[in-house]
Formats: C-alpha cells, sequence, structure tokens
C-alpha cells in the first residue's frame, strides 16, 4: 500500500496486496474473483432501458446477487472512507436535497447546469486512478475497477442509439444500477468540484453538486457575470471529461420561478405544486388499484421507492408530506 502523497495518506482504508487478500476480504475464493472479473465472459448484469419521465431512454444496469453483495462491500468499507469534497450533497453519509438547495435560496440569480449520460461519462480509466491514488498497488487496483465496472454487451444496446453512445456503453463504465457507482461517480468528479467551487469563489457565487445536478447562484456581482460564468464552467465540463446537457441549463432571475431538484427556491425551500401534485395523485392510484398499477418503471420495491419520495416531500415541506403520508398508511401491501 503506497498511498499518493497528501490527502489520501490520511484515509483509514484496508490494506490489500495480493489478490489473494483481497479475495478474502471480500468474503470470495479466488476462482469466484476471477470469475467476477472476467471482462467479455459470463455477463454478471441484468440490462433494462427504461423510460425517462422527459422522453428518451435509460440503462439500468443492475448486478446479480454475487457481484451485488461484493460491490456492497467495496461501499462499505473502502469508498465510505475517501472522502467526496464538500460541494458534493447526493449519494453521501449525512447529504440531502435540503443541503444541496440550502445556500440558493433567495440569490438574485440561480444557474442550474446538467451532466449528460453522468454515470457512463466516467471511465474504468478514472476508477482505476482512484484506487491507485489510494495506495493499491495495480493489480488490486485493477481488480477492484473491474468488479465496478462494466462494458454494456452489443445484444443489449438498441439499434436507435448513436455510434458514439454505443460506443460509450461498451467502453467498461460506472453502472447505474450498481450501488458502488454514485460514490465513485463522485470521486472521480472531486477535481471537477475543486474547479467548479473556486471559480464560484471568484465570482462571490455559492456552488453545490446533487449526482449531475450543479448549481451557482450569487448576488448582483455573479447576476453580471452570468453569461460568462456559464461559458467558463461548461468548459471546465467538458476538460474534466463530462458533457453538458444543453436542455436542461437555466439562467433564473429572482424574477422568475427558480427551481432545481423540484424544489422552488424563490423565498424558501418550496415543493413545486405539479410534483406534488403527481405524486399525490400517484399515491391515490395506489389506494384505489393497488401498488402495482402504478408501478410504471418496473422498480423492485415500489413501496419502498414512494416512502422515499414522500420523506423527501417531508424534508422540504412538513405539512404537504404528511399529507401524502396519511394517504400512503392506507395502501394495502
Amino acid at each position: 500500500m503506497v498511498p499518493a502523497l497528501g490527502a489520501p495518506q490520511s484515509w483509514q482504508l484496508p490494506s490489500l496486496t495480493r489478490l489473494a487478500d483481497t479475495a478474502e476480504w471480500l468474503g470470495l475464493e479466488t476462482s469466484q474473483l476471477l470469475w467476477l472479473t472476467r471482462h467479455g465472459g459470463k455477463d454478471h448484469y441484468h440490462h433494462r432501458w427504461i423510460p425517462k419521465r422527459r422522453g428518451g431512454w435509460r440503462l439500468l444496469e443492475s448486478p446479480k446477487p454475487l457481484l451485488k453483495r461484493t460491490q456492497r462491500r467495496i461501499l462499505d468499507a473502502l469508498l465510505h472512507h475517501i472522502p467526496v469534497h464538500e460541494a458534493c450533497h447526493g449519494f453521501r453519509p449525512g447529504g440531502s436535497i435540503r443541503q444541496f438547495i440550502a445556500p440558493h435560496t433567495g440569490q438574485n440569480v440561480v444557474l442550474k447546469i446538467d451532466l449528460a449520460d453522468f454515470f457512463p461519462s466516467v471511465t474504468a480509466a478514472r476508477i482505476f486512478r482512484i484506487f491507485l491514488n489510494a495506495g493499491y498497488p495495480e493489480h488490486v487496483a485493477q481488480v477492484l475497477t473491474r468488479l465496478t465496472t462494466h462494458p454494456t454487451p452489443s445484444s443489449s444496446l438498441p439499434a436507435h442509439l448513436t455510434m458514439l453512445e454505443r460506443q460509450r456503453l461498451r467502453t467498461p463504465h460506472l453502472p447505474q444500477g450498481a450501488p458502488s457507482s454514485p460514490t465513485l461517480a463522485n470521486l472521480a468528479a472531486f477535481r471537477l468540484d475543486c474547479r467548479l467551487s473556486g471559480l464560484a469563489q471568484a465570482t462571490e457565487a455559492s456552488y453545490t453538486r446533487y449526482a449531475d445536478d450543479l448549481l451557482f447562484s450569487g448576488g448582483e456581482q455573479f447576476a453580471r457575470a452570468a453569461n460568462r460564468f456559464q461559458i467558463a464552467v461548461i468548459r471546465v465540463i467538458s476538460q474534466e471529461g463530462f458533457r453538458p446537457n444543453p436542455r436542461k441549463t437555466r439562467v433564473m432571475h429572482t424574477s422568475q420561478r427558480q427551481k432545481a431538484a423540484g424544489v422552488i427556491l424563490n423565498e424558501s425551500p418550496n415543493i413545486d405544486r405539479r410534483e406534488w401534485d403527481r405524486l399525490k395523485a400517484t399515491l391515490t392510484n395506489c389506494l384505489r388499484h393497488g401498488l402495482e398499477s402504478q408501478n410504471r418503471e418496473a422498480h423492485p420495491n415500489f413501496r419502498d421507492h414512494l416512502a422515499g419520495k414522500i420523506s423527501w416531500v417531508e424534508s422540504i415541506a412538513p405539512a404537504r408530506g404528511e399529507t401524502l403520508r396519511a394517504i400512503f398508511r392506507q395502501i394495502p401491501d
């Protein structure tokens, strides 16, 4: 174990220097470890394309039980001990939507930028560097990388994808659906967060990130520089290997409805009425017609999915959340 100079030397990580040590730490036989890390062999994922709410499709790559258990071990006992940037509030212990939006409430201007194809954009090469910086020798870093990244087989790629989209998915990347992917994506975006945080501070603005959602906001100085600032942000995003989604980029002034992550930011955090109405209608239909009648995206545990959405509303608008919770309690299993 030879961690990179600086912060990595203080990370409390398991010492893994041989494949046999790594297999034992993961609770696997060495033969099982080699089987799980053999790209191009037996596929260890289920692939499912699900429709996005605003059009298009998202690929969900769910690991099968043995690999999922292994990824969970890597997440809990290794990745959670590597700190992410303080501007990152998604998929980290103690992070929340409320912390993500709090600095941007009541600001003159809010700039929202979305990252396109966040997980597929993070290649195995970037993940390999994370494990190397943590101090793992190359052969161990390679094994950890193969356990947490995945090349989508050509048989799971529909014909409507562009050549670039197909190439991106066939390249080993973070699979959306693996328990380790969100934290690894946050770690891969550490330098992006550093650069964007510094850029925001130079303009007396605030910056936070929740997964692929980036938020910037500020007062009069930021308002005067908003257009130039947006160009600079997009340049940094591209230099760091990510892609902005122009359809989801918004510059929102105080005279407009400022919205991010389904929350209205203008004066105090509040739930978008349309989002609340949509969730209430879903719960009411579940009560009348059963849970599965509304499970259009085939969530494996739709009740837990709804409970999570209600908890999110309660964290922003407690009174509205209690209304939804009252309906939820009446829905039979």
